[in-house]
């Protein structure tokens, strides 16, 4: 089997694992860092690059997504603490919106 050194910056790696990998003149255990040393290696080993920030935006993008669908399965399915007479599902929409961006959202009278 053939090895190669593979070197990643510290600013490509959390703090925490970076503050360890500057003890100097000691030993010390990375095995809590395991998970992140094996994210790095797959990474680089299928030839892709590898960044922390990066990996940090990937996993957001992943829990982002499955928040979408558990909202939107729990909305089908009815398990919500929504008010009811639709003012509920109206201020929901209005808080997504908000959230994306949206300034000026309002909900109107349901008698004008």
């Amino acid at each position: 089997m053939i090895y190669r050194l593979i070197e990643v910056s510290r600013d490509q790696v959390e703090q925490s694992f970076s503050s360890r990998l500057k003890i100097r003149m000691s030993v010390v255990s990375l095995n809590e860092f395991a998970d992140q040393i094996k994210t790095v290696q797959t990474e680089l080993m299928a030839g892709n690059s590898y960044h922390f920030n990066s990996a940090i935006s990937q996993k957001q993008l992943e829990q982002e997504e499955q928040f979408k669908q558990q909202l939107l399965s729990n909305l089908q399915s009815g398990k919500t603490y929504l008010k009811s007479g639709g003012i509920g599902l109206e201020q929901l929409v209005k808080e997504l919106l908000l959230i994306e961006g949206y300034e000026k959202v309002t909900i109107e009278a349901k008698n004008a």
